[in-house]
């Protein structure tokens, strides 16, 4: 069986760090856990497999649609309630068995000031001292997550058992908590990672309610997020992948929304193949070959970059070839880059293959309406292999609305749909310095150097 708890002595424990928003500052954390670790408080154990499943609830909009689904398996299961589902459960007339809570803020203690006597209290040693105190008759289990403030404030301590949990999240971390209790069966519910009908949670969650939303389209349907739920539900089967696979878990989805789409997604990723096939399709069409918003915008592109006469700069996503041309013409050393053979019209230089693979190396490039249509679950490996293949800088400009030619041979074109602050984010990851050039809701142009 795969370790889901990691002890650790004198050693830094196996970080798992996924690149989310920490919602207090470090000192804050730090005299959190010192103060409840010194409680004596029993710390969570690994236990023995049962075959009874659990019921994980989180706070996703189609809890209420599923919710006559987990009332008919609640006679038959244990229920673990995360953060606001423990008051809403509640409400149902649902005692939960456990209740999980890792957020470090004070403001959490609204979820358990009615707690149930028979639910165990599973909360991270960094959670609020006032959360521990309005629990402080009631059953409590501790447990520490492996990140840096925490093992700052434990140091010299003695033996302590860190989570392999992943940092942040709490909806994958009660995944990792379930199969520590021994629950290898596991049912999701609330885990929607989007709106629905203008509700953002399934109850009242006063901490969240100003977060700032936005609209993604995955799959032709438009779904409305926080940035928060995107990034977490984008990193969800990457964080969930190795509890399953290491234990053998057997999950199970009651639950609709932006989440379960990407998984369905991430579960059957696209092939270059397939990318081929479609852009082949549409090149056939001259009315697509009229329009090339690269050759367009090539001069402020050139602008921004500043090459070097006879430096090399590629295009791509080049399609018909025709801003390779101009770059030749003008005196730089260029080259095209298109998965479409059957896009190019100029004699010039040409690599056919997806921009997720290996690119040929160059001093500058431009990437002009492209990585919209590159598919999310290839987006990272993409703006990687661009990174490593581009010397100085790149010009990118994105559309963020959905296209309008797809129709024309029955499937969509532009499969990542996101805003500016989504695709900075995504871009600061694999480029030193980013500068969003212009954002006008329908493009956003960055310039990209190392």
């Amino acid at each position: 069986m795969a370790a889901v708890l990691e002890p650790v002595g004198e050693t830094s424990p196996a970080l798992y760090f996924l690149e989310l928003p920490v919602n207090n500052d470090r000192e804050s954390i730090v005299e959190n856990v010192r103060i409840n670790a010194a409680r004596g408080l029993p710390e969570l154990q690994q236990q023995a497999w049962t075959d009874k499943p659990l019921i994980v609830v989180g706070g996703g909009p189609s809890l209420h649609d599923y919710l006559p689904f987990l009332k008919a398996f609640r006679p038959d299961c244990h229920v673990l309630a995360i953060n606001g589902a423990y008051k809403f459960l509640r409400s149902q007339g649902i005692a939960p068995e456990h209740f999980l809570l890792i957020d470090s803020r004070p403001d959490n203690v609204i979820h358990v000031d009615s707690p149930h006597g028979g639910t165990n209290h599973f909360l991270a040693s960094q959670v609020h001292p006032k959360v521990f105190e309005a629990l402080r008759d009631h059953n409590i289990t501790l447990f520490h997550l492996g990140t840096e403030a925490t093992y700052e404030a434990l140091k010299g301590t003695g033996e302590h058992t860190f989570s392999a949990g992943p940092i942040g999240m709490a909806s994958v971390h009660a995944v990792y908590l379930g199969a520590a209790l021994g629950y290898r069966t596991q049912f999701l519910f609330g885990y929607d990672f989007s709106h629905k009908a203008g509700e953002t949670y399934a109850f009242e969650q006063p901490m969240n309610k100003d977060d700032d939303a936005f609209e993604v389209t995955l799959n032709g349907v438009k779904y409305q997020t926080t940035l928060a739920l995107a990034r977490t539900a984008e990193q969800f089967a990457k964080a969930i992948t190795p509890i399953i696979s290491g234990c053998n878990l057997d999950i199970r989805m009651f639950s609709s929304g932006l989440l379960p789409e990407m998984l369905k997604i991430a579960m059957n990723p696209t092939t270059a193949e397939s990318e081929r096939s479609k852009y082949e399709q549409i090149w056939k069409l001259d009315a697509y070959r009229k329009v090339s918003p690269g050759f367009d915008d090539l001069d402020r592109a050139l602008a921004s970059l500043c090459p070097w006469e006879g430096s090399s700069v590629a295009d791509f996503g080049c399609g018909t070839g025709r801003v390779v041309a101009e770059l030749i013409r003008s005196g730089y050393r260029g080259i095209g880059v298109d998965i479409a053979g059957n896009a190019l019209e100029e004699d010039v230089p040409f690599v056919q293959q997806a921009l997720w693979e290996p690119l040929p190396m160059v001093d500058f490039a431009l990437c002009t309406d492209v990585l919209e249509h590159i598919p999310t679950e290839r987006v990272r490996d993409t703006l990687a292999s661009i990174s490593e293949a581009v010397e100085e800088a790149c010009y990118l400009n994105i559309d963020t609305i959905p296209d309008s030619f797809g129709v024309n041979i029955g499937q969509r074109l532009h499969l990542t749909v996101m805003p500016a602050a989504w695709w900075e984010a995504e871009l600061k990851r694999v480029w030193p310095s980013v500068q969003l050039v212009s954002d006008d809701g329908r493009q956003a142009v960055f310039v990209c150097k190392h």
